[in-house]
């Protein structure tokens, strides 16, 4: 059965192939991994929108969706960075997911996201997507050209063919689709 997830105004659109979770909604990060290591001026971990995995190629797609449509980027912070960020804590939970007797002892058997994140340990490659909406009037100092740029710098030692851009750029790329909610 195929796997709509919506985030925004968008509808990610996934084929059978596919097991997807949001990090957000994993009992173990809410309760436990989001806080872990966090410190004086260290922040706690952060995770992407979502995660999906193409049981055929054995893929695993980290999805980042940032539109400012609506709302200009308030953060500081680069987004290449801040996206790096959150891959690299994504990749910890999962990693954690597999090991962690705490993340066993929450698991929901039941719960579509722990399900999914059993497959994850058969990845064989990944892929990185920044799906960034800026519209032309609001991109006053914001260069999708230098987000690409920064995204890339930081990224290319996960993945080197990291996707960035708006939905209409990216769509012709990806294994599956991204629809503008009506």
């Amino acid at each position: 059965m195929p796997s709509d997830i919506q985030e925004g105004d968008f509808i990610y659109h996934f084929p059978d192939s596919f097991k997807v979770m949001r990090p957000c909604e994993c009992k173990y990060y809410t309760q436990d991994w989001q806080t872990f290591a966090v410190g004086k001026n260290q922040p706690g971990n952060a995770e992407t929108d979502f995660v999906a995995f193409d049981t055929s190629e054995k893929k695993l797609w980290l999805i980042e969706v940032k539109d400012y449509r609506r709302h200009p980027r308030s953060k500081t912070a680069e987004i290449g960075l801040e996206f790096a960020r959150k891959c690299r804590d994504t990749l910890s939970l999962l990693a954690a997911l597999q090991v962690s007797p705490w993340a066993h002892a929450k698991k929901d058997k039941t719960s579509e996201n722990d399900k999914a994140s059993d497959e994850f340990q058969k990845m064989k490659s990944i892929q990185c997507i920044l799906h960034i909406e800026i519209p032309p009037a609001k991109q006053k100092g914001v260069s999708l050209s230098s987000i690409k740029d920064s995204v890339r710098r930081h990224l290319r030692r996960l993945d080197p063919k990291v996707k960035v851009g708006t939905a209409s750029q990216i769509s012709h790329l990806l294994p599956f689709t991204i629809e503008l909610k009506p």
